[in-house]
Order: C-alpha cells, then sequence, then structure tokens
C-alpha cells in the first residue's frame, strides 16, 4: 500500500537503460584512435577486458575477433565500478572505461560527439582514443513507455473517483456473496439461523440438523443420512449410545453447523437459534504426538486443558468432546468424563456436549440424549439380513442400514445401551472368540 502511495505522487520514472529500453547487446559502432590504428586501438581495449562478462567487455572481445580468454600475461590492478578498469600487460598500465575514469586519473582526453556508449582508452597515462558502441532498442520498448504513460494518466483520472468505485466494489462482493450463499442453499438445502441477542435466551438450538459431506458418501451407498435435533442449554448436555451409533457424527455435525451459523452462512437444517458463539471447540480426533513424546490420552488431555482456560476467559463459548477420557482405563476415564460435566455445570456460561459409553454420567448431566441405535430393530430380522448372501464380506454395511442414528431425550438415570457384544456377533466376529467373552 506504501508504495502504491508514492506511486500516486510520481511525476518522472528514470529506468536504467540496459536490459530495459535496451536489449543488453552491444557492438562495435565506430572506433576512433588517437596514434594507433583501429585494430590496435580495439586489440588494447579488448585484451583488458578480458577477464570481464560485462556485455561492454563481450562486444569488444567479439569486435576484435581473436581468442583472448586464456592470455595469463594481463593482471587486473583495479576495477572501478560504474567507471572501468585498469589493467597492466606488456609493461603498460591501460585504463578502459569512461570519461569519469580518465578525470580521476588526470588523464587527458578529447571529448567526442559520436552518438552511443564511449569507451576511452588510456595507455601510460596518454590518450590512445576511443570506442563507441551502440545497443539496440528491445522490440516495444517505446510502446511499453508510452502504455506507462498512458496507465498514469488513467490513474490520475481515475483517483478523483477512487472513494466511490471502492464503495461500489464492496458492495458488488457483498452480492457475490449473498448469491452464493443462496446457491448454497438451493444446492444443498438449508436455513437462515436465527441469532439471539446477548442479553436474550440462553439455548442452542438445531432441528432436523444435517452434514452434506456424510450425507453424500451415504447417498453413494445408497443409504440416507438420518437428521439430528438437539437443545443445548449452558453446562454439560451429555449424549450417549452404542458403538457404530452415531454419536460422533452428530457431535461434528453440530459442530460443522454452528461455525457456518457465526459465520454467516446459511446453516443445513430446518431451524436454528443460537447466540453469537465467541469460540467453537471439538476435541475429537487423536491427539498422539510421539515427536512431543505424548500418548493420545496425554494430547487429549493437553487440549482439553487449553480448552477450559480458553472457554474461561470467552464466556458462552460452545465446547463439544467426543467420547472424551477414551485413551484411559474405565475407571479413570469415568471418572474424568464425570469431573468434566461437574466442570462446566458449575461454570454455568459455557455450552458443552459431551459424548460417552461410560455409566455413571448422564445422572449428571442437565440433558441426555441418547442414540437410538439397534432400539428398535427386530433381532431376527437382524440376524437373518446378516446371514443372507447379500450381507457379503461386509456384515457392517448390512447392519448400518438398521442403525437408527437419531436422538431422543432420555432420563437421567439411564445408562448408555448394552448392545457392544450384538454389534460383534452381528459383524461375525469368531464364535470361538465370543464364547470366551461370555465364559
Amino acid at each position: 500500500a506504501d508504495v502504491v502511495d508514492r506511486y500516486a505522487t510520481t511525476d518522472m520514472m528514470i529506468f536504467s537503460k540496459t536490459g530495459t529500453v535496451t536489449g543488453g547487446k552491444y557492438s562495435v559502432a565506430g572506433v576512433y584512435p588517437v596514434d594507433y590504428t583501429e585494430k590496435d586501438l580495439l586489440t588494447i581495449a579488448a585484451l583488458a577486458e578480458c577477464q570481464s562478462m560485462h556485455p561492454i567487455a563481450v562486444a569488444l572481445r567479439d569486435a576484435c575477433g581473436i581468442d583472448i580468454h586464456h592470455r595469463n600475461d594481463i593482471t587486473l590492478l583495479e576495477e572501478e565500478q560504474g567507471r572501468g578498469i585498469h589493467t597492466l600487460f606488456g609493461g603498460r598500465n591501460v585504463y578502459v572505461g569512461n570519461s569519469a575514469l580518465l578525470i580521476d586519473h588526470n588523464i587527458v582526453f578529447d571529448v567526442p560527439s559520436h552518438k552511443g556508449t564511449v569507451i576511452h582508452v588510456a595507455v601510460d597515462n596518454k590518450y590512445a582514443g576511443c570506442i563507441v558502441l551502440n545497443d539496440k532498442i528491445r522490440d516495444g520498448a517505446f510502446e511499453g513507455i508510452e502504455e506507462l504513460r498512458l496507465r498514469g494518466e488513467m490513474t490520475m483520472a481515475f483517483s478523483a473517483h477512487a472513494e466511490s468505485a471502492e464503495e461500489l466494489i464492496e458492495s458488488i462482493g457483498r452480492l457475490d456473496h449473498a448469491a452464493a450463499k443462496a446457491r448454497l442453499m438451493l444446492a444443498l438445502g438449508g436455513t437462515v439461523p436465527e441469532i439471539l441477542p446477548e442479553d436474550g435466551e440462553k439455548r442452542i438450538v438445531f432441528k432436523a440438523m444435517v452434514n452434506p459431506e456424510t450425507a453424500a458418501v451415504l447417498g453413494e451407498k445408497g443409504r440416507r443420512f438420518t437428521p439430528v435435533s438437539i437443545e443445548l442449554g449452558p453446562g454439560s448436555t451429555v449424549i450417549t449410545g452404542a458403538n457404530m451409533g452415531g454419536k460422533s457424527v452428530a457431535v461434528k455435525t453440530l459442530a460443522l453447523n454452528a461455525f457456518l451459523a457465526v459465520c454467516g452462512m446459511p446453516v443445513f437444517c430446518s431451524f436454528a437459534a443460537l447466540p453469537l458463539l465467541p469460540e467453537i471447540h471439538l476435541l475429537s480426533e487423536d491427539m498422539e504426538d510421539s515427536r512431543g513424546g505424548l500418548s493420545s490420552f496425554g494430547g487429549e488431555m493437553v487440549r482439553f486443558n487449553g480448552i477450559i482456560a480458553s472457554a474461561e476467559k470467552e464466556k458462552g463459548s460452545l465446547v463439544l468432546l467426543d467420547e472424551f477420557a477414551r485413551g484411559t482405563n474405565p475407571h479413570e476415564g469415568s471418572a474424568l468424563v464425570r469431573g468434566a460435566v461437574r466442570y462446566f455445570n458449575e461454570t454455568g456460561d459455557t455450552y458443552a456436549l459431551i459424548t460417552t459409553h461410560f455409566d455413571d454420567v448422564a445422572c449428571l448431566a442437565k440433558v441426555h440424549y441418547q442414540v437410538m441405535g439397534l432400539r428398535n430393530a427386530d433381532e431376527a430380522v437382524l440376524t437373518a439380513a446378516l446371514s443372507s448372501p447379500e450381507a457379503g464380506s461386509a456384515p457392517q454395511e448390512m447392519l448400518a442400514r438398521f442403525m437408527d442414528y437419531g436422538l431422543f431425550k432420555a432420563g437421567s438415570e439411564v445408562n448408555p445401551p448394552r448392545d457392544a457384544l450384538k454389534i460383534c456377533r452381528a459383524l461375525r466376529i469368531r464364535e470361538d472368540f465370543m464364547n470366551k467373552v461370555t465364559e
């Protein structure tokens, strides 16, 4: 931005000629010796420049027409940037450069009238003549300079309307954003959430909520996403349910839609109402960190510690804990989950949703939801379906057809369902192993 502001007040631009306006490839246009032949003067200059890769040095060597790259009798005494060089060969001091070089060394020279880049040559402090080189104007150089001039004029003319143009661009951006949200709603379905005032009701409500990505994956398999409805108040809400019952999907679906709502986007449900949440925390993925020496349980607890510290500062945040403390033994894991439920109940200013399969947790929650799971599945029909050829080598796909992923409010005294062994048998886990489980 600072650079653009400087350009706005620029009256003149000066370019380096070589390689910008010109092509940077010189050619000798004329040789004007004093007491030397043209060939001798050109050879002296080329020998002096034999170690340089400057475009002028290359042009002098090319014009000389002799191989001077491997001369070992030439000593570079001094190279003055922007002026020229001083060399010693054949017992003679040779200066090759512009007029400033000769002035610095008190060498009297003729001021040439030739057009082009003039290279003066002096031998033993006596002027030996000059060589004139030309650099071809690059193709399109004049057009480029003219284009730059016109752009400057256009910029100056446009600057008078800059403020109104900025307002117009912002309006177009808002319109484009609104149109994109409308297209999203038309393509995937959705609704505009109701954002509750800060001093209004303290609740988060989503009805018939879906996750479009998961729904698309299920659709490819001929299955349908079960919409999830849930309502949270400040404190702890707990979801319990069978393994494979959809607890994690419910939590992540809520996280997605809550985040969309606070970002001003449509949400994928039939109705949504929530406050403007300052933060949304999701603790779900495996937190193992081998580089830091932390197990998955250790990583999870470090993250959890950061979450509660942040939620303490940002009142009214949403905290989502999926199968919290699952990485440790059931006795201590259950104690940690109960502690989390108590903690968020007592703070009273955080919306916490915790999924778990531990017993004696729901009784502490303010609200308890349970996943329907296989509650309404006819066991005989389920067994027959899983034994059918259609189930094949993927019984889990067949099992998913009978699983009800919907949520219902359960009493606080209700513990998680005991579906794990039923699911193992449905997945055709070896019978000899299952017999050991039930001994």
